[in-house]
């Protein structure tokens, strides 16, 4: 009658007014999965709960509930909560085991034992107290039970380190949500997944390993260490010491001796001696900077031999930035591997995956724009000026004679709409490259290889926003693109998953490929309830793939992407960096696979002083391909029919005419749509200009009075046919 009263009143009221939230509701809540707060779903849930409290016992429902409930770490159930926290069967918990389970319920996060034991001690005796003034357990068990200390056998690394927690979580998901209850937990349905165990081992490793080295490259944070008191320290253990402790691993060290340069370091029974090179990544100048007695901090163990009274072990911490990984193979669509964060014990938001994980991708959306362009005509020889410039809408903006910006009066309506704050207030477009480097004419080749904005935007500018925005849908982005020229520099944001299926449709051929992680799912009969086959489309040309593939190859042995040549591999991909180092990303391919990373915090701030996709995010890539690659036989990409490669000069983009025009170490085949190439052979007199700064490749030079620099170029927006209003 409660669940009826609640929905009632809320239905009178037009919202929802009263919780009701029962156990049998708890209960319906988890089997559909729904979080949103609203009329509909309460009224929904309490026709539900009825249904279920009429054909169930309580006991039954409260059966039901333990074997859903989420308990942190990745643990549905009590049985599974159990057999990880104490390394046994639900029918053999304690009293003091089972009150800690029970109180995990309300937030299995922040009362993890494994996570903080303290917090978790208090919880537990908060439960006890609650059942001994419910009349559950006598005064004498109560005192009992509270003076017990709350020891799990499961340690923070072992609980970071569940194989595939982000991948199963999204087949378990899909599972509750396309099939009963009952069919996902009681009918023996067996699930075919697309999960390459020894990938996933080595996308986790990479990715962990490569995010410890981004956080401690900003350093050591002492706002992270805890405390025990001088007159608890003989007596203090942490539960990571309830295993035998074995190299590899990261464990709490409680530091009990501190000189200027020495310090030591108990860890279980026994006690090690560090010095500063064990914590010579935090630049202190004295161990003693960093580290009191009585800190609790954590330790990587290297070497660890009671035995041999041999031990090696060094400073650690848990990362706070986040990152993900993502392996698809373009042809079918199977996903491969997954990791949507460091650790999936302390955060279960999958970033690489969750449509909601949205992230600005950077130069990560230039192949998008170049390969746009590349299919309206353009080629990977034309040729740019790459200068400081000034891009003016021409409908709010004009150059007058003394060559002064100048704005023309704003309409009633825009004037309105600025005022409402629908509109910003008018202003012009000022990009700049990386550290402000400019090199004058250059191909787009090379404006891709070195992620040169000037000539992105100058690009975009030309191709239209209109083109690059359907080519980008149509190669799987579905996220709005904003029409604005700051688009061409990845101010639109978009999921790893998008990026993988658009980066995998170049290197497919065109053909875009929906990724999926379930093959098939059979009863127990063996009867097939569902099994998915690629779902392909040919998104884009294979000459349009195959030019943008051959630019990004450029890439990886010119530009940016360059530390990943050591891998001596056919690959293809691109770097992405955020303003102010705030994501970084890679994402690339080989002829079979394409992986994309990201890297960042949750909520938006600097990753640090030029931390840069390519010092970021490559190398969580490239020690991820460096375990694909292993033992794997190197393919190529299929080069079309329509297309052919032609010698040219990479300086100017025209063809190669040695030795008058261009030095040997300047010619490269370039790749071109048959028709395409060019006719125009280059000269020394190209070339001699070409040795010149950029500001002096035009000839006539215009210096600011005030700075005595080059003043920018000025570009106005090109109006294209049917092209959406940008302001």
């Amino acid at each position: 009658m409660g669940v009826l009263r609640a929905a009632v009143r809320n239905v009178l009221a037009g919202h929802v007014v009263q919780g009701a939230s029962t156990l049998t509701m708890q209960l319906v809540r988890l089997i559909t999965e729904q979080r949103k707060t609203s009329m509909k779903r309460k009224i929904t849930e309490a026709v539900l709960a009825i249904q279920i409290e009429r054909m169930f016992t309580k006991q039954e429902i409260l059966e039901r509930y333990a074997n859903l409930v989420y308990l942190g770490h990745g643990l549905y159930g009590i049985q599974a909560a159990a057999n990880t926290y104490f390394g046994k069967d639900a029918a053999e918990l304690t009293l003091s085991e089972s009150a800690m389970l029970a109180g995990l319920v309300q937030n299995p996060y922040r009362y993890s034992p494994i996570r903080n034991i303290e917090l978790a001690r208090k919880r537990r005796n908060h439960v006890l107290k609650r059942m001994l003034s419910e009349g559950y357990i006598t005064d004498e068990v109560y005192a009992k039970t509270i003076a017990e200390p709350v020891q799990t056998v499961q340690t923070k690394e072992a609980g970071k380190n569940q194989v595939g927690a982000y991948f199963l979580e999204e087949v378990r998901k899909y599972l509750y949500q396309r099939y009963r209850m009952d069919q996902v937990l009681d009918s023996g349905l067996n699930v075919y997944t697309t999960l390459d165990l020894d990938l996933q081992k080595g996308a986790e490793e990479a990715v962990q390993t490569g995010l410890k080295h981004l956080d401690k490259r900003e350093g050591f944070r002492i706002e992270d260490k805890r405390f025990v008191k001088p007159e608890e320290i003989n007596d203090y253990w942490s539960p990571t010491w309830n295993h035998n402790i074995q190299e590899g691993i990261t464990v709490d060290g409680l530091i009990v001796n501190v000189t200027p340069d020495k310090a030591t370091v108990r860890i279980g029974k026994t006690d090690v001696t560090i010095g500063n090179y064990e914590v010579v990544w935090t630049e202190a100048k004295h161990i003693s900077d960093i580290l009191k007695k009585g800190d609790v901090v954590e330790f990587k163990i290297h070497k660890w031999d009671p035995e041999k009274n041999q031990y090696n072990i060094s400073l650690d911490q848990e990362p706070q930035v986040q990152g993900a990984l993502l392996a698809i193979n373009h042809h079918t669509g199977e996903v491969e591997a997954m990791v949507g964060g460091y650790s999936f014990s302390d955060s279960e938001f999958n970033r690489a995956w969750n449509s909601q994980a949205i992230r600005q991708t950077g130069s990560v959306f230039k192949p998008l724009l170049y390969a746009s362009a590349l299919d309206s005509g353009f080629t990977l020889a034309d040729t740019f000026f790459d200068e400081p410039t000034i891009f003016l809408d021409p409908g709010l903006f004009y150059v007058d004679e003394h060559r002064k910006i100048r704005q023309f009066e704003l309409t009633p309506e825009l004037r309105q709409k600025i005022k409402d704050k629908e509109l910003d207030e008018p202003a012009p477009y000022e990009p700049d490259n990386y550290h402000h480097l400019y090199d004058g004419l250059i191909t787009l080749r090379t404006a891709l290889e070195k992620s040169k904005n000037i000539v992105s935007v100058k690009l975009f500018n030309r191709v239209g926003q209109r083109k690059v925005r359907r080519f980008a849908r149509a190669c799987g982005v579905t996220t709005n693109i904003s029409p604005f020229l700051s688009s061409a520099l990845g101010a639109t944001s978009i999921t790893v998953k998008e990026a993988c299926k658009a980066y995998g449709t170049f290197a497919n051929g065109g053909v875009r490929t929906e990724p999926y992680f379930i093959r098939k799912v059979a009863d127990h009969y063996g009867k097939t309830l569902e099994e998915n086959k690629p779902l392909t489309i040919q998104a884009v040309s294979k000459s349009t793939a195959y030019l943008i593939v051959s630019g990004m190859q450029g890439v990886i042995n010119e530009g940016t992407g360059v530390r990943a040549r050591a891998l001596n591999w056919n690959l293809c991909g691109k770097t992405g960096t955020t303003d102010n180092y705030t994501d970084a990303w890679f994402v690339g391919s080989d002829p079979d696979l394409t992986v994309g990373v990201w890297t960042g915090f949750d909520k938006t701030k600097t990753l640090g002083d030029e931390e840069t996709g390519a010092k970021a995010a490559l190398p969580i890539w490239i020690d991820f391909m460096k375990a694909y690659i292993k033992g794997r036989p190197e393919r190529d990409w299929v080069m079309p029919q329509d297309v052919n490669r032609v010698p040219i000069d990479k300086r100017t983009g025209l063809l190669a005419n040695p030795p008058a025009g261009c030095l040997p170490g300047d010619i490269i085949l370039e790749t071109f749509l048959k028709g395409t190439e060019p006719l125009e052979k280059c000269s020394t007199k190209i070339h001699d200009l070409l040795k010149l700064p950029y500001y002096q490749q035009h000839g006539k030079v215009i210096f600011d009075e005030l700075t005595g620099l080059p003043l920018p170029k000025i570009e106005f927006l090109i109006p294209h046919p049917r092209q959406e209003a940008h302001r």
